[in-house]
């Protein structure tokens, strides 16, 4: 009998072991989720910021163009509009010889 209350004994000991173990790990997985979580969220927002930096360069790349080209067709009007004439009747050509 009393190696049973030894054994017994023994027993809740590796049993609240265990459940000290288990709180442990609990809680350094919840840690790590919790620094995984924050890593993730920091990498996140600058890959947005990265995102914008780019839309942003894209927009004044765009802008920087279009101004190109407003300033070409108000140096030479007339001959931004027989180019556009020209590629106008071209591509009708090629869209009606495209259908038939």
């Amino acid at each position: 009998m009393a190696t049973a209350a030894k054994d017994m004994e023994a027993l809740r000991k590796d049993v609240e072991a265990l459940k000290k173990e288990f709180k442990n790990m609990a809680s350094n997985s919840s840690s790590l989720l919790e620094t995984a979580r924050s890593q993730l969220e920091a990498k996140a927002e600058e890959l947005m910021q990265s995102v914008k930096s780019a839309g942003s360069s894209a927009i004044e790349q765009g802008e920087e163009v279009l101004q190109k080209a407003e300033e070409k067709i108000a140096e030479r009007p007339l001959t931004s509009v027989l180019v556009t004439l020209g590629i106008g009747v071209a591509l009708g050509w090629l869209m009606r010889r495209k259908m038939s």
